[in-house]
């Protein structure tokens, strides 16, 4: 799964769930989990994290980590769910975003849910060995 994300190391089950419950949602930090609507069973996280309230804007982090549940709607479903939540709940007046260029499958999702291209900065990560342009998006 961190192929997908800017982070360089993997982490445990056991620090992501810790992670994910050290706080409610509020106007520092919105983090959810990503669950399926049959069984609850969690296949992911969501999370809004605003940098300077005045401003009204919020970075997105979302990755679906359980492989059968990539091609099921639920990124875009949840993308849907928490941008409205950030910009009903949260009074947001932007959500920005960066990926990376080769990731089509999130590219896609983001655009459908009305995210725009914004810029790309070449050579913005090392990660495996290479450098990685980043999709700005917002």
């Amino acid at each position: 799964m961190t192929k997908f994300l800017g982070a360089r190391y993997v982490q445990s089950r056991k620090f992501e769930s810790e992670w994910l419950a050290s706080g409610d949602p509020g106007p520092q930090e919105a983090r959810f989990v990503v669950e399926t609507l049959d069984d609850q069973k969690p296949i992911g996280w969501v999370g809004l994290h605003p940098g300077f309230p005045e401003n009204r804007t919020a970075g997105l982090g979302i990755a679906i980590g359980e492989h059968e549940f990539l091609d099921g709607g639920y990124g875009t479903d949840t993308m849907r769910t928490v941008c409205r939540f950030g910009l009903e709940m949260m009074n947001l007046n932007r959500i920005e975003l960066s990926v990376f260029d080769w990731n089509t499958r999130a590219i896609r999702v983001y655009e459908k849910v009305g995210f725009k291209h914004e810029g790309v900065a070449r050579d913005a990560m090392w990660k495996a060995n290479r450098w990685h342009q980043l999709v700005h998006m917002g």
